[in-house]
């Protein structure tokens, strides 16, 4: 077997599903690099690649092939709510008050100003 360089990745890249895939690569790229900037937090982009030895006979000769899949995962950030805090009560329900926390009866309302 003969010592060849190294294909570069992008040439590869370029030939896989006729360039859709570079071409979805890029695009999903703008979208995550939008939503970073509109949404102030994270994302990611994955490209992940599995190949998969094929073989088969053609007039008496072993011909092998790969079989290579493409997996894209784009995860941009969201315009998601911010996260609330809550207590527990003794029935399992969300309350915002304090359920071991007596209520103040006296307190009417804030303070005037000047008092």
């Amino acid at each position: 077997m003969s010592k060849e360089a190294p294909r570069r990745f992008v040439d590869v890249l370029q030939e896989m599903d006729h360039g859709k895939v570079a071409a979805d690569l890029s695009d999903k790229l703008t979208e995550l690099v939008a939503a970073v900037k509109t949404h102030g937090r994270k994302g990611s982009l994955s490209l992940k690649i599995d190949v998969d030895p094929r073989k088969q006979k053609q007039e008496g000769f072993e011909i092998e092939h790969l079989e290579v899949r493409v997996d894209i995962v784009l995860k941009a950030p969201d315009a998601s709510h911010p996260a609330s805090l809550f207590f527990v009560t003794a029935g399992a329900n969300l309350t915002r008050r304090n359920p071991r926390q007596a209520d103040l009866e006296d307190v009417t309302g804030p303070a005037a100003v000047g008092e």
